[in-house]
């Protein structure tokens, strides 16, 4: 089995002059990205590290945990990204499930002792050492080490294999998207799933990764990608709903002296007007994924196959097989909703802290189920119906969300919806829909029109406005605190 940091840094071989990383306006070629490789490694093994240990990294700094993960990686280390925001208990909780040898951190951390090293004092250490060459590891411990964000159920923790990389990697079409590598944008924290497989992707390509706060102004993005000839970057769509605005006030695209760059979204659900404004307003060269961290990219869909089918999340990635069953894993028939589930070469092994009836993703036997509800129509594409665990039922119909808020998004003056279920005794649940909308629409206002767009036993019988819809780090929105808000709401009322 090939390492995947020894193919990365083949390419100081074969173009090592090139840029493999910009960051803070500091360049570093693939030469040097090998160099600083051999010099993380070797201040690892000397802090007791070696093949197989668990590292964590939760460092701010992405080009410095990229190349840590490479070091890791390459002296067959099993590497651990962190979210540089995690608290004590989180990175508690991760080594009580990996036994990591390391934890590098940007501030002090409650660790146990030995294994908790500041930033400062890895920048010291690294400063110190020479960059030392050794042979690539042969790949026997697992690449990465992650834990899933809790939003899909309890937080599980999970493995993948340097194979299982190389798997996912594969499962882009290449020859279609080999421009966006050549100059990527990083905007998002490299612990996020995605924007790791995209650095990895790159890196792969022998392409320059561009690193970019992930809080910078819509006006920096725009001037960025015009400056250094960005080819292509990834966004959720709380960012990009940002640059939508950005744009239509300025009337600014995202565009290099070549032309349109391409853009990817991931993520979250993309409304269809959302979409829209991204081709019209941002770039009309689009990559929208479905993706899970446990087994990657899962379905795909570029700019030409969008104009009929903006509803979907497109058809399943290379390599990939998607199924729809119902709960007892009995295949459904095209037009019909059910579970979603995944056989992938890419997918994580190990995973632990979840089953089957713990109401959030897991494995049942090479089969991922990501929680996701969906159904197939005639020509393969797959649309999202909900969580399984967010149908709402109503006197004995099942309601999905999604189905409810496609439709009050279409409505005069709302900008954001989510559907919810909570209590009742007659129907067993009822239906509310919280809304962010233009001034003037009030609650009112909106149950009425849902009065005249919904058959009675899918119809909205409470409306909230809200300022802000409360979302995760990959800008999916929480309906767990919608939930609970709605909840508090009623008690306080009686």
């Amino acid at each position: 089995m090939v390492n995947l940091a020894e193919e990365i840094l083949r390419n100081a071989d074969t173009r090592p002059e090139h840029i493999a990383m910009w960051s803070g306006g500091n360049s570093l070629s693939y030469r040097e990205l090998r160099e600083e490789v051999f010099r993380t490694r070797a201040v690892l093994t000397g802090l007791g590290a070696g093949e197989g240990s668990v590292l964590g990294f939760g460092m701010r700094d992405t080009r410095q945990v990229t190349i840590a993960m490479l070091a890791a990686w390459h002296m067959g280390a099993t590497c651990n990204l962190l979210d540089f925001r995690l608290k004590d208990e989180d990175l508690q909780a991760a080594v009580k499930m990996f036994k990591h040898t390391l934890i590098v951190t940007d501030r002090p951390a409650n660790l146990p002792d030995g294994i908790g090293m500041i930033a400062q004092d890895w920048t010291a250490r690294l400063a110190a050492s020479a960059p030392t060459p050794a042979p690539a590891a042969n790949p026997r411990a697992p690449a990465m080490a992650a834990v899933t964000s809790g939003t899909t159920g309890t937080p599980a923790g999970f493995e993948t294999t340097h194979e299982a990389l190389f798997a996912r990697s594969n499962s882009w079409e290449g020859s279609r998207i080999s421009e966006a590598y050549e100059h990527y944008l990083c905007m998002s924290p490299i612990a996020f799933g995605a924007t790791f497989g995209w650095i990895t992707n790159v890196l792969r390509a022998g392409g320059t990764i561009t690193c970019f706060p992930p809080v910078a102004r819509p006006s920096d993005v725009f001037d960025v990608v015009a400056r250094q000839g960005i080819t292509g970057t990834m966004m959720v769509p709380t960012v990009l709903r940002d640059l939508i605005a950005h744009a239509r006030q300025t009337g600014r695209r995202l565009r290099n002296e070549r032309g349109p760059i391409w853009l990817v979204t991931t993520g979250a659900a993309i409304t269809e007007q959302e979409l829209r404004d991204v081709h019209d307003l941002l770039s009309p060269r689009i990559i929208q994924i479905y993706a899970a961290s446990p087994v990657g990219p899962i379905c795909t869909m570029f700019t030409e196959e969008m104009d009929e089918r903006m509803k979907t999340v497109g058809t399943p990635a290379r390599g990939v097989i998607v199924e729809i069953v119902d709960e007892n894993g009995r295949a459904q028939p095209q037009g019909t909703i059910g579970r979603i589930r995944v056989l992938t070469p890419g997918r994580a092994t190990n995973m632990r802290g979840r089953d089957g009836n713990s109401g959030g993703d897991h494995f049942d036997g090479d089969w991922y189920y990501p929680g996701d509800l969906g159904v197939f129509d005639g020509s393969g594409y797959l649309t999202l119906a909900g969580r399984a665990t967010e149908v709402i039922i109503r006197g004995g119909v099942n309601v999905y969300p999604q189905e409810i808020e496609a439709t009050v998004l279409t409505f005069a003056g709302v900008r954001e919806a989510a559907a919810v279920g909570f209590p009742d005794k007659r129907a067993g649940e009822e239906i509310a829909v919280f809304a962010v909308t233009e001034d003037g629409i009030t609650a009112e206002s909106l149950l009425a029109q849902c009065r005249t767009a919904f058959p009675a036993d899918k119809r909205p019988s409470r409306a909230v406005i809200v300022s802000s819809m409360p979302l995760n780090a990959n800008g999916k929105i929480v309906r767990g605190r919608l939930r609970r808000q709605l909840m508090e709401a009623r008690a306080d009322a009686k």
